[in-house]
């Protein structure tokens, strides 16, 4: 039960747990009720915008850039087991990774796209996940077809009726030569889905 509660939580763009780093749970009134939702941190957001913004340049490591974080004084939330601290090497990596700051969430690995607000662009994601990938395939060249959410995302239109099918990332030329990236569903290809063709962020 609790299962399915947070599936049609995040088929509506819910956050499903304790708000992540950069953002606040918070209860805000709608039409007369008070309904629970994300806040963006005031305080912390500004500091994540501006460690995608740098690590984007490809001039600082995770390390560095957790030391420079620390300097500015980002901090983790406290919470009832652990007291503020310094974000770790570590920490910093899951967020620079993270498709939640792109304002989307992901649930099960599926990936849906969130009610909260989101601080950084789809541009600066697809630039550190080019950065990343590039350090960690150090010396070999990037393929032409990537994308930070290839392998990643599946279809919910098939999941809800019981097929899984990935979705497949790939790029069209029209007539001016301007290139466009989409994602489609596999079971499309075998006429086993109309999910329409996907824009990718």
């Amino acid at each position: 039960m609790r299962t399915a509660l947070s599936l049609n939580n995040a088929k509506n763009g819910g956050t499903v747990g304790r708000a992540k780093l950069g953002y606040t749970n918070a209860r805000k009134d709608f039409d007369g009720r008070l309904v629970n939702t994300i806040g963006i941190d005031e305080e912390r957001a500004p500091l994540i915008r501006w460690a995608f913004e740098q690590y984007a340049t490809g001039e600082y490591s995770t390390t560095k850039l957790a030391a420079m974080l620390a300097e500015q004084g980002l901090t983790t939330r406290k919470s009832t087991k652990w007291p503020e601290r310094p974000l770790s090497r570590s920490q910093l990596g899951m967020i620079l990774r993270d498709p939640y700051y792109l304002g989307m969430v992901t649930f099960k690995g599926h990936l849906y796209p969130g009610r909260h607000e989101a601080p950084i662009t789809p541009e600066l994601f697809d630039r550190v996940q080019q950065v990343i990938d590039a350090r960690v395939k150090r010396g070999q060249r990037d393929r032409v077809h990537n994308h930070f959410a290839r392998g990643m995302l599946h279809c919910g239109r098939c999941h809800d009726v019981g097929q899984e099918h990935r979705l497949i990332f790939t790029e069209a030329k029209n007539h001016a030569d301007q290139i466009y990236e989409y994602f489609i569903c596999r079971g499309r290809q075998d006429r086993h889905c109309d999910l329409p063709f996907l824009p990718s962020l």
